[in-house]
């Protein structure tokens, strides 16, 4: 009969204890549920739902769910493909997850990354074009009388 399984100070049990008892319940450490909250930002900031991660990531929409609720922690190819579903480069994602914040710059250069030169063109013609005319909205709304 294998010893009981020794509680941990936020009331998880130990690895070694759960290997040894099928039976003990092994609750998320408050590291993995951070984590699957910072992967739930990074979904729902894309306006997707779980299903469209999944699918995007050849993930089950399940895996996304358990993720999500810290479940259980992510291999090394299931973070790959969630990366892939979210068009983040590991690096990024733990970038992002360490500082507690999104660096949108580097999201912007992990969207281009995984595109063609011919794509690439394309978006930066099109956010020149949007940045001029946020510049010329800004240049309209200094020359008003009044201002």
């Amino acid at each position: 009969m294998s010893p009981p399984a020794q509680a941990l100070s936020d009331g998880e049990v130990s690895d070694d204890d759960t290997a040894r008892d099928p039976k003990v319940a092994r609750l998320p450490s408050p590291e993995v549920r951070r984590f699957g909250q910072h992967v739930r930002r990074l979904r729902r900031a894309r306006g997707m739902t779980q299903d469209c991660l999944g699918e995007r990531a050849g993930l089950s929409p399940d895996t996304i769910r358990r993720l999500e609720h810290g479940a259980f922690s992510p291999s090394l190819d299931t973070l790959t493909k969630l990366c892939a579903g979210l068009q983040l480069a590991r690096s990024t994602l733990f970038e992002c997850y360490e500082l507690g914040e999104s660096d949108q710059t580097r999201e912007l250069v992990d969207l281009l990354l995984t595109r063609s030169p011919r794509d690439i063109a394309l978006a930066v013609r099109v956010l020149r074009n949007l940045l001029d005319s946020i510049d010329d909205f800004d240049q309209a709304a200094d020359d008003e009388p009044g201002k």
